[in-house]
């Protein structure tokens, strides 16, 4: 009986409401349909094995020449731009940072200590407008580089001040704000 593989439930000499015969003419034997396991083919183990292997391999090689350079790269421009590399070696000079309102321009003092940069991003906002300048290596602590409102589009006393180096092509964060911007003297 473990040859005879049964196709629907009808009882023998039933006929189903489609028009199916009975169980003795739905009845298959399925000894015709084995297939002989002998004659089949497969991988060995052996194969699998050196097939897993090599993939990994392959994966650690791309892991290696990718993602290792994209991480020290990384890794590179965070100690570039690390607070212990920037901090206390640029700051703005309050007492020399003012605006005057007689001849609208805007002073912007800055000291520089022993920092290696490109250059200085020079944010200045009012009125929700913010310009940016560039001091391009400025070694020269407490220069005072002037700015006339008018050229940068803004229309009264700015509201604030920000400065941001660039070290070896990357910008880094802010490294100094000045929220209220006094009148010069």
């Amino acid at each position: 009986m473990n040859n005879i593989k049964v196709i629907n439930n009808l009882y023998p000499n039933q006929v189903s409401p489609k028009g199916d015969k009975g169980l003795k003419d739905n009845l298959k034997v399925t000894s015709k349909n084995k297939m002989n396991i002998k004659n089949k083919k497969g991988i060995s183990g052996v194969l699998t094995t050196i097939i897993l292997i090599a993939m990994v391999i392959v994966l650690v090689g791309i892991i290696y020449s990718v993602i290792i350079p994209m991480v020290r790269n990384n890794i590179e421009h965070a100690n570039a731009c690390s607070p212990p590399n920037i901090i206390g070696k640029i700051s703005l000079n309050r007492l020399n940072t003012c605006y005057d309102d007689s001849t609208k321009i805007i002073k912007v003092s800055m000291e520089i200590e022993d920092l290696e940069y490109d250059k200085i991003l020079v944010y200045i906002s009012q009125g929700g407008t913010s310009k940016t300048m560039e001091i391009i290596q400025a070694q020269n602590s407490g220069k005072t580089y002037e700015y006339n409102i008018n050229d940068l589009g803004l229309s009264g006393k700015p509201e604030t001040i920000k400065i941001a180096p660039v070290i070896e092509g990357e910008q880094c964060d802010i490294i100094d704000s000045i929220n209220e911007v006094a009148t010069c003297p």
